[in-house]
């Protein structure tokens, strides 16, 4: 009895190690279902990114669809959705990865200041993008602009470059280690 309690324990293990060389977004959810996926989400992300798949996903079978984007794996009796087409095309993921959101803390006079403003983005992880990114365009980067003397023109300056903020916000979602 003993002796198979323990190869039970190596097997795990090993399962474990090899689920470790699996990248999260490529690993299957065993707590979704594939109705979690929402069509209207995938289309939506199609028709941005002007794929060709769209046209095919008003006619194709859900299944099919999710297959041909690879946001779900399994055998017949046991697809299951990947993590990436849960983060991807459910209302809410942080149902099934908790506090995936993105936080954008304003600290206007600094670190020791105490003028905060905290801003909370969840739902697909596009959208959360777009939103943060739309947010911190908006309210943080402020333009000033300079009228130099004899001059027609007049020099801008922004407190933040917005592309290096997209680039951080990007890399800084996308890689995150888990």
């Amino acid at each position: 009895m003993s002796s198979t309690v323990k190869a039970t324990e190596i097997e795990q293990k090993e399962l474990y190690n090899m689920a470790r060389t699996i990248p999260f977004d490529d690993r299957m959810n065993h707590e979704a279902k594939i109705r979690d996926l929402k069509l209207p989400l995938i289309q939506n992300y199609l028709y941005e990114i002007k794929s060709d798949l769209l046209k095919e996903s008003e006619t194709m079978d859900f299944m099919d669809l999710c297959k041909s984007m690879r946001i779900v794996d399994g055998t017949p009796e046991y697809m299951k959705p990947l993590n990436v087409g849960l983060m991807f095309f459910n209302d809410e993921p942080q149902k099934f990865f908790p506090y995936s959101q993105i936080e954008v803390i304003d600290l206007r006079n600094g670190p020791e200041g105490d003028d905060m403003t905290e801003q909370i983005f969840k739902g697909p992880i596009d959208s959360m993008i777009k939103s943060a990114l739309t947010y911190i365009k908006n309210t943080v980067i402020v333009e000033k602009i300079l009228k130099i003397d004899g001059q027609a023109g007049a020099v801008r300056f922004f407190n933040y470059p917005y592309q290096a903020i997209e680039e951080a916000l990007v890399n800084a979602v996308y890689h995150r280690r888990i």
